[in-house]
């Protein structure tokens, strides 16, 4: 595991600097755990704190056990976990510039996280330019017309409105 601590500054995820992971099992802790090691705030969402802090917790002792294995100076590991806090509510993934689900594998459950997303909301989470991209695909690969993009699609990704990642899609999103 390497010990960087620095976000990158170029290439598709300069522009990142807070990821939330919802989910603090053994996958989310360690998404959330590889996001810190890098530099970046995270924050982990679950359905109660104590999960929360499970997680949390989890990590530390991960980040102890790769600290003595690589010989870290004391304070790094400590320095990667103060970058990751944690709630319940998806308010706190608000301001965060990439969201990563990674809640058990139980459709109700999954269901019940993107109900909370209206479609417009879902299609700014993903990328315009990613949904436009997906529709001509299939548009061009299947030939039906319903796949055809809509043109207020294409006038918004030619404009830059690209969704969460530009700052404004179908909705805006304040600069964090």
């Amino acid at each position: 595991m390497t010990t960087a601590t620095a976000p990158a500054t170029a290439g598709a995820s300069a522009g990142l600097k807070k990821i939330a992971v919802i989910g603090g099992g053994t996958m989310g802790n360690g998404i959330a755990q590889v996001f810190a090691t890098h530099g970046f705030d995270v924050q982990i969402v679950d359905a109660r704190q104590e999960f929360v802090e499970r997680a949390i917790n989890t990590i530390g002792k991960n980040l102890d056990r790769v600290a003595k294995k690589q010989s870290w100076l004391p304070e790094q590991a400590q320095a990667i976990i103060s970058r990751i806090q944690g709630g319940v509510g998806l308010d706190v993934v608000k301001d965060c510039g990439l969201v990563i689900e990674a809640v058990t594998e139980d459709a109700q459950v999954k269901r019940t996280l993107f109900e909370q997303l209206d479609k417009l909301a879902l299609a700014d989470l993903i990328g315009l330019d990613t949904c436009l991209s997906i529709m001509e695909v299939l548009h061009e690969g299947l030939g039906d017309s319903k796949y055809r993009p809509c043109p207020l699609l294409r006038k918004m990704v030619a404009a830059g409105w690209l969704g969460r990642k530009s700052g404004r899609g179908f909705y805006e999103y304040p600069a964090s």
